[in-house]
């Protein structure tokens, strides 16, 4: 078989992938989708060549994300001639647990005690929304309960999160939030529907103190695809976010390399968080901000200092009067005093009329940011195209 024939038998990964969450609910239709990624498996080509009419099934239990694998094609090249020599079978179960079942009818008897099933972990909050009651559970890795759905589970990250690995869940660090759908089924039983994950790894945190306190990072985020756009990224990071904040170990909680999907949501939801907070209520809270009052309450709150920063200087922006130009400079001051302070040794190598004009770019750069993130929670009064800074005089 020559190379043009061995085409044919090319398939981009990601379409003849279908992941299906699987239930017993005869009222409600089945959940179907494709994985984002899939070059973690395949290569940066992201191709399955070597089978004509490939289809690859993953199907997940709705509670307890058991699996189920099928592959299927017509036909296959002869192992000396394709271009990959590893069997397609052989591959992909690498990347998936040893518990994953491949008799289908052994599978479907698995899901008709679904309504018996509880999440692992311990139940932290709870939300309504569509008519329906979502839970959030946490559990860690020393529980063999939660090390079995993280087991099962690790796949999405490959699938859904960009140069995601998988967590070593033999670290007892590692804890997980789970988010679920408790639904109704025709016969009027309760049963859990997977929506969600987290997890979050604990750091030593140095202190005189205490050595129990600990710094937290948020390493994956996922709300599968066919739940995404809901709300429900907000409300379950909020209920991370406020289990960790209620913990008296927890000193600082981070996210680790967040895409950019994810900044947004983490902007959006520490900014009203903050807001409702009242912190940012007194009509003295303008630019210049004291630095001191920034490392409290940034304390307090647990964020990050850099993105408590940054969500204190979007709502600076939000109740600046851009007309007034005292306001905006103090403002624009205020932020090119911090680029310059944090790139100190890197703009020192220019002369200060240089300096002066990278401080100016990266400010541009910023508040533009900022205001994409303004229009996204359409709190602000202007609209980034309405008011345009070349009409504006600028301050250094």
């Amino acid at each position: 078989m020559g190379l043009s024939n061995l085409e044919k038998y090319s398939y981009n990964a990601r379409d003849v992938i279908f992941i299906e969450i699987v239930h017993n609910d005869k009222t409600r239709k089945p959940i179907i989708f494709h994985p984002v990624y899939t070059y973690p498996i395949f290569g940066e080509e992201e191709k399955i060549t070597g089978y004509k009419d490939i289809t690859i099934n993953l199907k997940f239990s709705c509670h307890d994300l058991q699996m189920y694998l099928k592959i299927q094609y017509t036909d296959k090249v002869d192992e000396k001639k394709r271009i990959s020599n590893e069997n397609i079978e052989e591959l992909f179960q690498k990347f998936l647990p040893k518990t994953i079942m491949t008799n289908y009818l052994i599978f479907t008897s698995h899901l008709n005690n679904i309504h018996l099933f509880v999440p692992p972990g311990s139940k932290i909050s709870s939300y309504e929304a569509n008519d329906s009651v979502f839970e959030v559970f946490m559990g860690s890795t020393i529980d063999p309960n939660i090390k079995k759905i993280i087991d099962n589970l690790q796949i999405f990250s490959l699938f859904f999160i960009e140069a995601a690995s998988y967590i070593d869940i033999e670290d007892l660090k590692w804890n997980i939030f789970l988010l679920y759908e408790r639904r109704k089924s025709v016969n009027d039983n309760d049963y859990y529907h997977f929506i969600g994950y987290s997890t979050v790894y604990s750091y030593y945190w140095y202190s005189r103190e205490s050595f129990d306190n600990i710094r937290t990072r948020i390493a994956q985020f996922i709300i599968l695809p066919p739940f995404q756009k809901q709300g429900h990224g907000g409300k379950f990071y909020d209920a991370l976010y406020v289990y960790l904040l209620s913990d008296p170990r927890v000193q600082e909680i981070t996210v680790e390399d967040p895409s950019e999907e994810f900044e947004y949501l983490r902007d959006k939801q520490d900014i009203i968080r903050l807001k409702s907070s009242g912190i940012f209520d007194n009509k003295e809270f303008k630019a210049p901000v004291q630095y001191s009052w920034i490392l409290k309450t940034q304390k307090k709150y647990k964020i990050s200092l850099n993105q408590f920063i940054r969500c204190m200087e979007i709502v600076l922006l939000e109740k600046l009067n851009m007309e007034n130009e005292k306001e905006y400079k103090e403002y624009r001051l205020q932020i090119k005093q911090r680029i310059y302070k944090k790139n100190f040794e890197n703009l020192n190598q220019y002369n200060k009329g240089e300096i002066l004009k990278k401080l100016e770019e990266t400010y541009k750069s910023i508040e533009e940011d900022y205001f994409r993130v303004l229009k996204s929670m359409k709190t602000h009064r202007y609209e980034q195209n309405d008011f345009k800074l070349e009409n504006k005089k600028i301050y250094i």
